[in-house]
């Protein structure tokens, strides 16, 4: 399941939603008795979703068990701070701004670092993110310092310009998640392609030699067979006599043979040996050559 699909999808939404409550005024033109405060929270509401969105991003690109952790618990928390703002007055929330960035920064610093190693195992997704976030935070950097009026390098706030490169990395690893997954998955199928034919191929070499062995059985069956008929009257010896022979299969245990004892007295021998095939039809034969022996 791609996850990342939807963090993504979420962040791109929350992100189009500040910037027509801030920037463009959209609700404040069709909403008109929309108050400051409505706006405020909205607007407080709106960044801690979107922090979370992005660590939920990120958390997808980290292999170390111990980073996915840490992300786990910073999206509890900007859920706690996102219910803050939701469900208390201004006199409350407004303090979750220091909150906020004393605890954000920080964590920005630990992605940056987490990235950074990332890369050093050769992780090319972290490196796609590291230049995408490394512009976001920094970005964010000079508009939280100049939020709080402490200093500012370029005296404007840069966060959407932040926002537009890191979504432009972000839609990069899912695309390039995509083809992987693309790659992958023609690959498995040629494979998978290759294995049906050489299997194929086996089954058709293993069916030809049972072929060419059910014909030598065959032929070997018929010359027996050929062989058991020669120990059993083809013809009445006497006008009287009179026989049909019908073996199930080609070779069996049945075997009856008819000798005249003396002028007027014939013997008729009729055997019936258990089972079928050649076990059976090899003892009717030691029968046979018994009765030749003893006259």
């Amino acid at each position: 399941r791609e996850w990342g699909i939807l963090y993504f999808a979420l962040l791109a939404l929350s992100l189009a939603v500040r910037t027509l409550i801030n920037h463009e005024c959209l609700f404040h033109l069709y909403i008109h008795d929309l108050s400051w405060r409505t706006s405020i929270k909205m607007d407080f509401i709106l960044v801690n979703l979107i922090t979370i969105f992005v660590v939920a991003f990120m958390r997808t690109v980290f292999s170390s068990q111990w980073y996915r952790n840490l992300l786990k618990y910073a999206i509890w928390f900007y859920l706690f701070l996102t219910a803050v703002d939701l469900f208390f007055p201004e006199e409350i929330y407004f303090h979750t701004q220091m909150v906020y960035i004393w605890v954000t920064v920080p964590l920005g610093f630990s992605l940056l670092f987490a990235l950074i190693r990332e890369v050093w195992h050769r992780n090319m997704e972290a490196l796609l993110l590291l230049m995408g976030f490394s512009a976001f935070f920094l970005t964010a950097l000079n508009d939280i310092f100049y939020a709080i009026q402490k200093f500012n390098v370029f005296e404007i706030y840069l966060t959407p310009f932040g926002q537009l490169v890191f979504v432009f990395f972000q839609a990069f690893v899912l695309s390039r998640r995509f083809s992987v997954a693309y790659q992958t998955s023609e690959r498995l199928k040629h494979n998978l392609e290759e294995e049906v034919k050489r299997q194929t191929i086996e089954l058709l070499s293993e069916k030809n030699k049972l072929l060419q062995k059910n014909h030598m059985i065959q032929e070997e069956l018929e010359l027996a067979r050929q062989i058991q008929l020669q120990f059993i009257p083809s013809l009445p010896p006497a006008q009287n006599f009179a026989f049909y022979f019908h073996p199930m299969i080609q070779v069996g245990g049945d075997f009856f043979d008819i000798r005249q004892i003396d002028t007027h007295k014939w013997g008729v021998f009729i055997s019936d040996v258990s089972g079928h095939g050649v076990p059976a039809a090899f003892i009717t034969s030691l029968i046979k050559s018994y009765l030749l022996q003893t006259g």
